[in-house]
């Protein structure tokens, strides 16, 4: 008896040690829908009102795939216009579309999300958001581990010219990107994206970066 007693305790004070009874599950990675977004809609939606360009693009894309969209309901354009960008089963020029329109309202925690989307033309204009943000000085490293985690499940050689050509285009904008708000040492034009093991080097170099800032990675 005294041996089991032993060993539970054991057991228990290893368990302390390496601190596995507190560790945080990992982020899962998937679209959120509208309502679990930090975003403050009615700010984005207020802006909508005292912008008429930013209106009607909202509007333009909703009466042209939103079918039980009606014009005179402006209350939550914007958060049906997310609901758009995150259906997989949207078609992709309603997503890129209303992408652009985010982009434009510097929407940032939907660009983030949006880095997510199944089709690598909406990853390429996300990516190409942050960018741009970064290049203006508005670094968003909250994007680091969406970009790391895209980046990472397209580590692959794609076949296929055309689809081969969007494939490393994305890469290479997910890794400027990550060049962009880190400052790390990754020279771009250096890269091969095609080859897996240069890119896994920018990974682990970006996972370093994001853990010695304090930021959880999604689990990959």
């Amino acid at each position: 008896m005294k041996r089991i007693i032993m060993a539970y305790l054991c057991i228990a004070i290893v368990l302390l040690a390496c601190g596995c009874g507190d560790k945080e599950k990992p982020q899962t990675a998937q679209m959120k829908d509208a309502s679990e977004l930090k975003e403050t809609w009615d700010e984005l939606e207020t802006e909508i009102w005292e912008n008429l360009d930013f209106w009607r693009q909202a509007e333009a894309i909703l009466d042209r795939y939103a079918k039980d969209y009606f014009a005179e309901l402006k209350k939550n354009a914007l958060r049906r216009l997310y609901g758009i960008l995150s259906d997989p089963q949207a078609e992709v020029s309603a997503a890129r579309e209303s992408l652009r329109l985010f982009v434009k309202m510097n929407a940032t925690e939907v660009i983030r999300e949006s880095l997510l989307h199944k089709n690598r033309d909406v990853v390429i204009i996300a990516s190409e958001a942050l960018i741009q943000e970064a290049e203006k000085a508005g670094k968003d490293k909250g994007a680091i581990p969406y970009l790391i985690y895209v980046l990472a499940q397209n580590n692959y050689i794609q076949q296929g010219s055309e689809e081969a050509s969007i494939h490393q285009n994305m890469k290479r904008k997910l890794i400027e990107a990550i060049q962009q708000i880190t400052n790390l040492d990754i020279k771009i034009s250096e890269i091969d994206e095609d080859d897996p093991q240069e890119v896994e080097r920018v990974l682990s170099l970006a996972r370093t970066w994001t853990k010695q800032k304090g930021i959880k990675l999604f689990e990959e």
